[in-house]
């Protein structure tokens, strides 16, 4: 069974990484949205020497919606203020325009024919924490209205539900880190955001091209982050032996509400399938807030071992919170030990 634990500015420390290595981890994930080439390039080497036999991750930005690069500098957005969002390719002129009359614009990093596109009520920014209401939709112009205060940044993540992601071209920032990936030696590389086969296809062309120029090999992930990708998991599953299953942006894209059908129906599809499922996100934090877990955390856990969930990924529980080393021993204790017992019963 994998325990991955995502590094981040609570773990990059030597001593963090052995200590979670001594409570059971067996692989780290790198967020290559989050972390400097320059901490990662120091990371690995330290894993590779001290620990060659625990795998490392790279997880890719994949067709995520951002907040563009274009955006002229970052700014507080208040409860209840109006805002505009637009694709990269209209923010010059409308903020030209939208700045005369005191309205903040937001480019996304997407073609106006998707925003054009886009049926849904709300966009949900950082992972689902920040709701933003979709009051009006004039071609490719979003007039908004925030539901909560909120920063908007340069590259911060941004939730649409229904985006046809096949008519989203690769990022260039996912070429280069594939690239970077292969170059220092990393085990796996996460595809993130992959909501079909197709998509699972384009990237693996790029990979083995890369990789055949590199003469060396790199495992290739998937992860499920969307209901088009719920939907396609078994022919996304012919692709790839391992499925991470996203948790955490699967509830903006989703809803909460539909997150257990969702992550039921996974389980359901890849049971005695082969391949392996990794459930990632919002495991411990119960453990990484308070020091201890939840009943609704235990049983988690237990139902996800007993449809077959061959692993966990932790996410913020091990990047940003006090309490990593717990959230880890945790659910190594938690996952072991429900796995005894359901395969005695078996």
């Amino acid at each position: 069974m994998y325990i991955v634990a995502t590094l981040g500015p609570r773990t990059v420390g030597e001593k963090q990484i052995v200590d979670m290595i001594n409570e059971g981890v067996n692989a780290f994930r790198i967020n290559l949205s989050h972390m400097d080439k320059e901490t990662i390039i120091k990371v690995v080497k330290f894993i590779k020497l001290q620990c060659p036999n625990i795998k490392i991750i790279g997880d890719l930005t994949g067709k995520k919606i951002r907040v563009s690069d274009m955006l002229e500098e970052s700014f507080k957005i208040y409860k209840k203020e109006r805002l505009v969002f637009c694709a990269e390719e209209d923010y010059c002129n409308l903020n030209h325009i939208f700045l005369e009359r005191n309205i903040k614009v937001v480019p996304l990093n997407i073609s106006s024919d998707l925003v054009n596109h886009i049926t849904t009520k709300s966009i949900f920014v950082k992972d689902g924490r920040y709701e933003i209401k979709i009051l009006e939709k004039k071609g490719s112009i979003l007039n908004c209205e925030a539901v909560n205060s909120l920063y908007i940044t340069k590259g911060k993540s941004c939730t649409i539900a229904g985006i046809d992601r096949d008519k989203m071209s690769i990022p260039k920032r996912d070429m280069d880190d594939i690239q970077f990936l292969i170059d220092n030696k990393i085990d796996i590389v996460l595809l993130s955001f992959i909501s079909s086969q197709l998509d699972v296809q384009e990237y693996k062309k790029i990979i083995y091209k890369k990789t055949k120029a590199a003469k060396r090999d790199i495992e290739i992930w998937a992860k499920i982050e969307t209901k088009e990708g719920v939907n396609n998991i078994k022919k996304i599953s012919d692709e790839i032996d391992t499925i991470v299953f996203g948790r955490g942006d699967m509830v903006a894209e989703g809803g909460l509400i539909n997150l257990p059908i969702y992550q039921w129906g996974v389980c359901r599809d890849l049971y005695n399938s082969g391949k392996k499922l990794i459930v990632a996100t919002d495991l411990m934090e119960s453990v990484a807030i308070k020091g201890k877990p939840s009943i609704a955390e235990m049983n988690d856990i237990f139902i996800m071992v007993k449809n077959g969930v061959g692993g966990f990924l932790l996410a913020s529980e091990t990047t940003v919170q006090n309490n990593s080393i717990e959230s880890v021993r945790n659910i190594v204790r938690a996952s072991k030990y429900y796995y005894s017992i359901i395969k005695k019963k078996v």
